[in-house]
């Protein structure tokens, strides 16, 4: 979920997570040759004391954890998986991004449109990446130039990622080498008012707003940015304030009255704050008052549970922010014992 507040819309990317997957496929081999070989061997190892971790996952039911060997500066990034028998190096992310000592904002894994497609942001530069095959072999592709030091709105669907700079959307498929210009709905780009993308499950809204006018409108397309319906409205006197569970929620000013859409046609009042409610069911599922001793604080990282265990990366205290350690709770987060050797 992200939150847009009033006049900016920060749909930044909620997409997807890679399935496990091994590795490249392997081409497939006559039955009588398939029969005789033996099943590959897998190698499990260990992240070492030189392997920092900065970021975690739940990768189709999997632990997937990114660590760097240098947190000073963008670098190569190893991608792991825990599995039964142990720690699975997959592969190499270059260019990833260590987090910085204040509004940390490191490199992050999401699922692409496929069972093994993969996708890397906030990596140096700029840069997205798209694996095909499970995080073994990286593609990557520039930011727009504008966009490379900020001030873009940002949005992502399972397989398109949207890039929107004043009157200018750009979109690009994943694995795509470039970017390509999509015309937004006529009225949407006036100078008046800000243009946003919302990016649903199966759905685009753009959105055109400044929270301070009577009605606001939306443009939906099902199509990626193809085609656009025709222009719709907000409840009077809301605007957009992001989306929960892949619905999408206005508000007026004072966020007292909330209203919700479930087919982007019809708005219903909603009866509390969604993203309250969002915040309760994430402290409920993992308390945020887990034990912990005064010099290790959490690193703002949601909890990734695995079965009936709870992983989440902590702080090691004030002298160097950037540095991470892998715990795991199996008490449903009341103590925490590192989850590395």
């Amino acid at each position: 979920m992200e939150l847009a507040r009033r006049g900016a819309i920060a749909a930044l990317v909620g997409t997807c997570l890679l399935a496990g997957c091994s590795g490249a496929a392997e081409r497939p081999r006559p039955d009588h040759l398939a029969a005789s070989l033996p099943a590959p061997s897998v190698t499990y190892e260990s992240p070492g004391p030189g392997d920092h971790p900065i970021g975690l996952s739940d990768i189709a039911g999997a632990l997937v954890l990114t660590t760097l060997e240098r947190l000073d500066r963008p670098g190569p990034a190893t991608i792991w998986r825990k599995e039964p028998g142990g720690w699975r190096r997959l592969g190499t992310l270059e260019h990833a991004t260590p987090p910085e000592r204040l509004a940390p904002q490191r490199t992050r894994l999401s699922p692409g449109p496929g069972s093994h497609d993969v996708l890397a942001l906030h990596l140096a530069g700029g840069r997205v990446g798209f694996s095909r095959d499970g995080g073994a072999s990286w593609t990557y592709l520039a930011r727009p130039a504008g966009c490379r030091a900020g001030g873009c709105s940002e949005a992502a669907t399972a397989d398109h990622l949207y890039v929107t700079k004043g009157r200018v959307t750009l979109r690009a498929a994943f694995g795509a080498d470039a970017w390509e210009a999509i015309a937004l709905p006529g009225g949407s780009g006036s100078p008046d008012r800000y243009v946003g993308l919302l990016a649903l499950a199966d759905a685009l809204l753009t959105i055109a707003t400044d929270c301070d006018t009577t009605t606001n409108h939306y443009w939906v397309s099902r199509d990626d940015g193809s085609t656009w319906s025709e222009r719709r409205d907000f409840p009077p006197g809301t605007c957009i304030y992001g989306r929960v569970d892949d619905t999408p929620y206005t508000a007026d000013a004072r966020e007292t009255q909330w209203w919700r859409s479930t087919d982007l046609v019809h708005w219903a009042h909603a009866p509390t704050n969604p993203f309250e409610e969002l915040s309760a069911r994430a402290s409920a599922a993992c308390p945020a008052s887990g034990r912990r001793t005064p010099v290790t604080g959490r690193a703002g990282e949601p909890p990734v549970r695995i079965g009936a265990e709870v992983y989440r990366l902590f702080r090691l205290g004030s002298r160097d922010a950037r540095k991470l350690e892998l715990k795991v709770s199996r008490d449903d987060c009341r103590t925490w014992t590192p989850a590395l050797p």
